[in-house]
């Protein structure tokens, strides 16, 4: 009896042996199978006619109107960039095809689309216009200079021949005219420059002119409203003279951000409000400011 339960014994123990050894294998075997075939998610778009975009990329979410199929990767989807957006102003068309192609090279999906042939986008803009540039100069000169806007024959006119489309999504726009301080005469015009900035971004610098119809003999815009010993108004000669020829004036250039002062020399003599061309004794520039004190001259930004 001894002896059968050794041979028993020895026989369980050849057995957990042999599972042992062939476990492993089983197990190596098993991985080393192929897998079976994943069966990639179809995704049906429908696409809108039109997109109007607020932002420099087209995303998905701007051209579809329905996403089936997508469950929760859907907003993560409608972020998808599909390429750039057209110039401000201009519109793109993309065809159902080509959107079918982006949409494959962005996110291996079967992809199935759906809806119109082709689709229209432009971007969402504000227009800025030659009568807007007009309206802006003319509302700044009637707070600083309103003597110009009296003198007989006078008219603003901008020579912008097109709008000027200014994305949404940069910000608010607005229209900041400056005298600068380079050379705004030329002639019997006035040329005021008007930055026009969306948000914190500068988008363009437009000029505006303060023109003078003349009819015979009279005086242009630059004597009237701006050189001493000219045509002045009444109001205008009764002012002293606060800087004369030759005399060495401080400059001084503001902004909302900083302030500028430099030496310069009065090339003419200028009463209070008056502008006169001064030169810059460091650069040796000769720039145009307003006489605001004695032995002071601002130039306006």
């Amino acid at each position: 009896m001894a002896e059968k339960r050794s041979a028993k014994l020895t026989v369980a123990v050849l057995l957990g042996l042999l599972l042992l050894a062939a476990g492993p294998a089983v197990r190596v075997t098993a991985e080393l199978q192929p897998d079976e075939p994943v069966q990639q998610r179809t995704i049906l778009v429908r696409l809108r006619p039109a997109g109007c975009l607020r932002a420099e990329v087209v995303r998905l979410g701007d051209v579809a109107e329905e996403l089936r199929g997508a469950g929760s990767e859907e907003p993560v989807l409608r972020r998808l960039i599909l390429g750039r957006a057209p110039a401000p102003g201009r519109v793109a068309i993309w065809t159902r095809d080509e959107v079918l192609q982006r949409l494959r090279r962005a996110r291996a999906y079967d992809w199935r689309v759906d809806g119109p042939d082709r689709i229209y986008l432009t971007v969402d803009v504000e227009t800025v216009t030659a009568e807007d540039l007009q309206r802006a100069v003319a509302g700044w000169l009637q707070r600083h200079f309103p003597e110009l806007l009296r003198v007989a024959g006078t008219q603003l006119r901008s020579y912008l021949r097109r709008p000027l489309y200014v994305p949404r999504h940069y910000g608010v726009v607005r229209l900041e005219p400056a005298l600068l301080a380079g050379a705004p005469f030329r002639g019997d015009r006035l040329r005021v420059d008007v930055s026009v900035y969306a948000g914190d971004r500068l988008v363009a610098t437009l000029p505006v002119y303060l023109e003078q119809r003349r009819d015979g003999e009279g005086s242009g815009i630059v004597q009237v409203g701006f050189e001493a010993g000219g045509d002045l108004p009444e109001a205008a000669r009764s002012r002293p003279i606060l800087v004369h020829r030759r005399d060495v004036v401080r400059l001084v250039a503001r902004s909302r951000f900083f302030t500028v002062t430099a030496t310069g020399q009065a090339l003419q003599d200028g009463r209070l409000g008056q502008f006169i061309r001064v030169r810059n004794l460091k650069s040796q520039r000769v720039v145009v400011g307003r006489v605001v004190d004695r032995g002071v001259v601002e130039v306006i930004f």
